[in-house]
């Protein structure tokens, strides 16, 4: 009670948590529109941080708001750019940095450009998606000023991952396989130790990730060298992830029908 009167009575920090409580239900039941309510009143003192969590409500599907992407996109947009310019600082009523606020809000403008813009839709050797240039310059802008801001945290493997996507079928940047490659896996660590780039594990992968690795190596696709082994192992896993077009491809490898 005391922190609803003191949000009522515009304090910005009892706004904002407030914004947060209602969002992740502590203490209080979970309630859209009490993030929405206090989010907005805290937002507009400036606060950055309620607008992440109202974005969050906007981008989620079945709720009780009503989906709003551009919306979501717009606050997503300011976490970011603020995130940016913040990177080391604390966020307020917070033990975590800035770095945090501003890759998760990077992740979810990709997401939003990837599905919803750009519309992306990978099957196996096919992609389609819409050819609108300025979508996907930003696309590419947001996945590699996530990948460049964070290298150094141990942050931005989804970005990687969608980038090497994109690297893969060639969606806005030149078709690259073995950048494509690093960038999902980060087979060559030497190579990339400069970009805090790691081996990935591969179930950290999404299925389209492990069939594309999958079939780099299987192929031996832009110079790398073929490795059936790995090829098998990363298509099994795409496949046991319910991605089908790798079905096709253990058939291959193993002479039979799975």
């Amino acid at each position: 009670e005391y922190i609803k009167k003191s949000a009522d009575n515009n304090y910005i920090e009892a706004q904002r948590e407030l914004c947060r409580m209602y969002y992740f239900g502590d203490d209080v039941e979970k309630d859209a529109k009490q993030v929405i309510r206090y989010g907005t009143k805290a937002m507009e003192q400036g606060d950055i941080v309620s607008q992440y969590y109202m974005a969050l409500i906007y981008y989620e599907e079945g709720g009780e708001i009503e989906r709003n992407v551009e919306k979501a996109e717009m606050l997503f947009l300011n976490v970011y750019l603020y995130g940016r310019d913040n990177l080391k600082k604390k966020v307020p009523g917070s033990s975590m940095s800035w770095c945090v606020l501003f890759e998760n809000s990077g992740y979810y403008l990709i997401e939003i450009y990837f599905y919803s813009k750009c519309k992306i839709k990978m099957y196996g050797d096919r992609c389609s998606y819409c050819n609108n240039p300025d979508n996907l310059k930003k696309l590419i802008h947001y996945c590699q000023e996530t990948i460049e801001c964070t290298r150094l945290t141990g942050f931005g493997d989804s970005e990687r991952e969608i980038m090497g996507n994109l690297y893969y079928y060639g969606i806005g940047v030149k078709k690259d396989y073995k950048t494509a490659l690093y960038l999902l896996n980060g087979d060559l660590k030497k190579l990339f130790a400069p970009l805090g780039i790691s081996h990935r594990k591969i179930y950290e992968l999404r299925p389209e990730s492990c069939y594309i690795v999958g079939e780099i190596y299987r192929c031996g696709k832009g110079g790398i060298k073929k490795n059936l082994a790995k090829a098998q192992l990363y298509l099994k896993q795409s496949y046991e992830k319910g991605y089908e077009p790798a079905r096709e491809k253990l058939e291959y490898l193993n002479g039979d029908s799975i």
